[in-house]
């Protein structure tokens, strides 16, 4: 199923035990489109926390729900972070080590095991746990990125990031919602298209030429992405790439 950020942030993380708290945020590392961790509002107890996208299940559009092989407690004493300050490798190994999660970073190559699996291997320690705190690629909040960093193709700025498109299947983020400068319209583009996140330009560097997202034909809306508007936005690029 694909959900916008916006509409996610309505979705509430139920646990093994209850409803754990609202979606506020996701997390993903700045060298790839990958949900790492959800953040999760736990309005009762006046603080955020973090789930392991490895933990969750599908999401439930009738009834705004996210399913998380997790109990409430768990998450409510995972140590407490500020999104203002740098999530650390440290931190992130500490949460884990709590959870008793394995390390995603270790083998890049093996899947995320769906909700309900076993892991076969014990929890591995980083490399370098003595290491420098900073070691590893940053990790990015989408809140802090939509309506903030610019949407920069091939000739010039075009717009700025207005949303994302995830994938509750695997996580994935595969479409960025672009809103253009020149008419504010909203469009998709693909992630598949994005060279690089300049953090500090805080802009968002695609592959793509400027009149090719100028002159894009799907429009992103309120209404579910359909298989037959993935076909169009795909049809409409491969132009650009022959």
């Amino acid at each position: 199923m694909l959900a916008s950020l916006t509409e996610l942030r309505s979705y509430y993380a139920e646990g093994t035990d209850g409803e754990i708290g609202r979606i506020a945020d996701l997390c993903f590392r700045e060298d790839e489109w990958i949900v790492r961790y959800i953040v999760v509002d736990m309005e009762d107890l006046d603080r955020e926390a973090l789930l392991l996208s490895a933990y969750l299940g599908s999401l439930n559009r009738e009834k705004h729900t996210l399913a998380a092989d997790i109990r409430r407690d768990q998450v409510a004493n995972t140590p407490p972070f500020d999104r203002a300050e740098p999530l650390t490798r440290r931190d992130e190994q500490e949460l884990h080590n709590l959870y008793g999660w394995p390390v995603y970073w270790w083998e890049q190559e093996h899947e995320i095991t769906p909700i309900g699996g076993l892991w076969d291997e014990p929890v591995q320690e980083s490399e370098n746990p003595d290491g420098p705190e900073e070691a590893g690629p940053e990790l990015l909040f989408v809140g802090d990125l939509i309506e903030v960093y610019s949407i920069q193709p091939e000739g010039g700025e075009i717009g700025t990031l207005q949303d994302i498109i995830v994938e509750d299947e695997g996580w994935t983020v595969p479409y960025l919602v672009v809103r253009l400068e020149s008419s504010g319209h909203r469009v998709l583009l693909a992630s598949d298209y994005v060279q690089m996140i300049d953090v500090g330009a805080r802009s968002i560097q695609v592959s793509v030429p400027r009149e090719a997202v100028l002159n894009n034909p799907v429009i992103a809306s309120e209404e579910p992405i359909t298989p037959q508007l993935q076909q169009s936005l795909r049809e409409y690029y491969d132009q650009y790439s022959r």
